[in-house]
């Protein structure tokens, strides 16, 4: 039992050593191969050599077939995928990451890059459930939550539309990438962009792209005005590096372009550089000092159309998230460099900034919510310093990169796009906007129906719009609008109440018009309130009362500074007393209304006057009741004239419900209101002089950190020089080691293959010495007993078997020696064939009777004289 046990413990042992080997041996190999071949690939993918890093991996996805190694091809899958989404490959990487996903690969970061994938090829539903699957691993991500809202918002959008019209530009395209078009200047007669096509300079292909480093080309127009063959610019701009995209002063003298000067075994930044004009010919590039960080990216210029700033896309710390747009003041840049805020930059990517005026600003991002990718979107500064930001929609935006606007001549011009390009390569399309024509026009008129001259009308639009202008003397107005934009307007004038309605305008592609009216209501005379209605001879308001009512509400809101008598009139039936409590309980429901629905009470007066104030006769009143003149008063004398059908009418104007404003300076709890003003203004004093202290010691720890990394650069770059030899020997060192380790196992495990041989040729070998051994000793035994027989007969005496071999049976009077009666029953077959303990093999060799023995075992010259004694003595007898 115990001997299994162990048995059992050691075959397990033996197992696990054997299984860890095999492991071990696998891991080996796949490391092996991992340093080899996936170490390239990181490496150029850290240094942005996508196109390289992407040619690797595939070879090693394609490699890794087995099942065993199911775990690094889901890696493989991953880093593939986000070379393809580098590359603006998004089919490919949706379907990389998808793999990686399937083979198990262990970062949720793929279920986020799959649905980006997803959205870019605009498959906003496979998008929506993937961004939905990554916020319940990553229930804060905001990247998945913006996700998510532009995948629910991007149809519609679609679905709506644009006035825009967007060509191909197939005269400026060619078959590598085409992008980020700009004109000189104003005139817009000479376009600039950028290309990787074969005319580039140089001709080695770039590991980033997999096409040649790209230039700056140029068309210009003629004198018919079509564009002419594109060239690249002269001078000494282009080089065998990376230009960039390009941004031109108002004069169009210089020129700010980005560029990447590729280093060595090391990611490159890309850089501003400047470039000026000499008649045709442009200057060798010269970098453009931002900053004195280094290890940051400037790029995607564009300058103010003032010349004054020169706004950018950075990486560098202090922003909102990956990428941010800045600007520089270019006349003084010392201090003046600022991050253009939250409300245009976010957690994602802003680049491609394109200033037109000086309050719109167009830019490209993936952080807004949009139809996937770079969206081109509008930022319009508002009269309260916020920014307004709007998508310019469809057809302009799309589900892939959509990027580097440039305006011609009114609503038209160029920009970029990656769209329906399997490869990823952008290309130029042209734009235009019809001019349509869309107005919205009306009166201001009191409630008497007279013009109010001088109101001013402000109409504010959710595009960003806010346009303000005076009413004509006859209360006539005219705006221009946008087709598809909701409008808020507003009308007031001095000594009037103001008003305000909202309404939408149409997406329409033929000229269109809108009308609507003002009626403000006059502070200096009393208003009549339409369609207020009571039960007969009551003071409770009826049903059909709500809607003047809640209209009465809404002006009150919209003037929030007024205080009001709100009055209630009678007709003339009846007598003085009892009309003038019936119009005070009427005027009193009125004003229970407007505090039931949220008016303070200490706004509203209720005042009833019964008969005592008989209604003037007005324009509207005549218009209405053409019977009754213009000025004429509606008392009981002038009533008593009238045929019975026109007193009930005169009767009908009398009881009326009206208010007139008595205050137009009401302030709730004053006192509070001032301190709180007086609070607030000092809350604002010290959050002043927090951010100022805020922004000097920010100042002060960029240029520390920034003095620290141009040290620590500077460090690093000597270290690297000193260690770059040694590092690649170490490399090389490491790759031998791993190289001889493996030949040195090989080696091991063949001489140990070699010594089992050996150990079992060395066993068998003995073996048979064993048998021979065996062999000759029994031959030896059968000549010692032949001689022994021999010498019995020739004696004439009993032959007496060895001791080593079993005595046979003695015949019937036989005489049996004494050795042999001591034997007993003999010895067995076996016994003579095993030696005994304690005795060396040497000792197999002698035969039993040259052996000593404890007992009667005599010598042969003793044997001879006990026979001759037996012979004398059998002769006596």
């Amino acid at each position: 039992m115990c001997c299994s046990l162990k048995l059992c413990q050691f075959m397990k042992k033996f197992l696990y050593i054997a299984v860890a080997m095999v492991i071990g041996a696998m891991a080996v190999g796949l490391t092996g191969c991992k340093t080899a071949k996936m170490r390239d690939a990181d490496e150029a993918y850290d240094r942005g050599e996508y196109f390289g890093a992407e040619k690797i991996y595939r070879k090693l996805y394609n490699k890794y077939t087995k099942k065993e190694e199911r775990w690094i091809r889901g890696e493989v899958a991953y880093k593939l995928g986000l070379c393809y989404k580098r590359l603006n490959q998004s089919s490919r990487a949706a379907a990389a990451f998808q793999n990686a996903i399937r083979y198990e690969y262990p970062d949720s970061m793929q279920v986020l890059y799959l649905a980006q994938a997803q959205h870019m090829q605009g498959n906003w539903k496979e998008a929506l459930a993937s961004y939905q699957q990554f916020l319940e691993l990553v229930p804060d991500s905001w990247e998945a939550k913006q996700g998510i809202r532009a995948c629910q918002m991007a149809p519609r959008w679609k679905q709506q539309g644009s006035h825009y019209i967007v060509k191909n530009a197939k005269f400026f395209n060619s078959r590598r990438a085409d992008f980020c078009p700009m004109f000189l200047d104003v005139n817009a007669d000479q376009l600039y962009w950028t290309s990787s096509n074969e005319k580039a300079t140089g001709t080695e292909k770039s590991q980033i792209t997999g096409t040649k480093n790209s230039d700056i080309f140029v068309s210009k127009l003629n004198d018919k005005g079509k564009w002419q063959k594109p060239e690249l610019v002269e001078g000494e701009l282009n080089s065998e590096f990376d230009e960039g995209c390009t941004a031109f002063s108002p004069d169009g003298g210089t020129m700010y372009l980005a560029k990447v000067v590729r280093k060595a075994e090391s990611a490159s930044p890309v850089e501003i550089y400047t470039s000026t004009r000499s008649e045709a010919k442009w200057s060798a590039p010269v970098k453009l000092e931002i900053t004195a960080d280094t290890l940051s990216s400037y790029g995607d210029p564009a300058v103010s159309p003032d010349g004054r700033y020169l706004y950018f896309t950075s990486d560098m710390p202090g922003g909102q998230g990956k990428l941010d747009l800045w600007r520089i003041n270019l006349k003084d840049r010392r201090g003046t460099l600022e991050n253009l805020g939250d409300q245009i930059n976010t957690p994602g990517n802003e680049r491609f900034p394109y200033c037109r005026t000086d309050s719109i600003l167009y830019f490209s991002s993936d952080g807004h919510a949009g139809f996937g990718g770079l969206d081109i979107f509008r930022a319009t500064l508002q009269p309260s310093g916020r920014w307004f930001i709007e998508n310019l929609g469809s057809p302009m935006n799309s589900s892939d990169d959509d990027f580097g606007i440039t305006f011609g001549k009114g609503e038209s011009g160029y920009f970029s796009s990656n769209r329906k390009d399997g490869r990823g390569y952008d290309h130029i399309y042209s734009f235009e906007k019809p001019d349509l024509k869309i107005w919205i026009s009306g009166y201001v008129m009191d409630k008497d129906e007279e013009p109010v001259s001088g109101a001013v009308i402000r109409i504010v639009g959710d595009d960003g719009s806010n346009q303000k202008a005076a009413a004509n003397a006859d209360g006539s107005f005219r705006f221009d609008l946008q087709g598809g934009v909701r409008y808020v307007m507003l009308a007031g004038a001095n000594g009037y109440l103001n008003s305000r309605q909202e309404f939408e305008s149409d997406m329409t592609d033929e000229n269109t018009e809108y009308s609507v009216n003002f009626v403000l209501a006059a502070m200096h005379k009393p208003q009549v309130i339409e369609n207020i209605f009571y039960d007969f001879d009551k003071a409770t308001l009826r049903p059909e009362s709500k809607a003047a009512l809640d209209s009465m509400v809404t002006a009150l809101v919209e003037n929030p500074y007024v205080t009001i008598e709100m009055a209630a009139h009678t007709d003339r039936i009846g007598t003085e007393a009892y009309n003038q409590k019936l119009s005070q309980r009427r005027a009193q429901s009125v004003v229970n209304y407007l505090i039931a629905n949220g008016i303070d009470s200490t706004r509203l007066k209720p005042q009833g006057y019964g008969k005592s104030r008989p209604k003037v006769v007005t324009k509207r009143i005549h218009h209405l009741y053409p019977q009754f003149a213009v000025g004429d008063t509606l008392n009981v004398a002038y009533i008593d004239t009238l045929s019975k059908a026109n007193q009930a009418a005169a009767d009908q104007v009398n009881r009326r419900t009206e208010f007139m404003v008595l205050s137009t300076n009401f302030q709730p709890f004053a006192d509070d209101l001032k301190r709180m003003q007086a609070l607030q203004d000092s809350i604002r004093q010290v959050e002043r002089e927090k951010k100022i202290l805020e922004e000097e010691q920010e100042s002060a720890r960029l240029r520390a950190e920034a003095k620290e990394k141009e040290k620590q650069k500077a460090e690093t770059e000597r270290k690297q020089a000193a260690n770059k030899k040694s590092e690649k020997q170490i490399e090389r060192e490491n790759d031998k080691a791993e190289k001889k380790a493996r030949e040195q196992e090989k080696r091991a495990k063949e001489k140990a293959k070699r010594e089992k041989k050996k150990q079992k040729e060395r066993e068998k070998r003995e073996k048979e010495k064993q048998k021979l051994r065996e062999k000759r000793e029994k031959e030896k035994r059968k000549q010692q007993e032949k001689r022994d027989r021999e010498r019995a007969k020739r004696l004439g005496i009993p032959y007496v078997p060895s001791e080593s071999k079993s005595a046979p049976a003695p015949a019937d009077g036989e005489n049996v020696s004494e050795n042999v009666k001591k034997s007993g029953e003999g010895m067995k077959p076996d016994d003579v064939k095993k030696p005994d303990d304690g005795k060396k093999p040497d000792d197999l060799k002698k035969p039993d009777d040259e052996k000593k023995s404890e007992g009667d075992e005599k010598k042969p010259d003793d044997l001879r004289r006990s026979v001759k004694h037996n012979t004398r003595t059998k002769e006596k007898q």
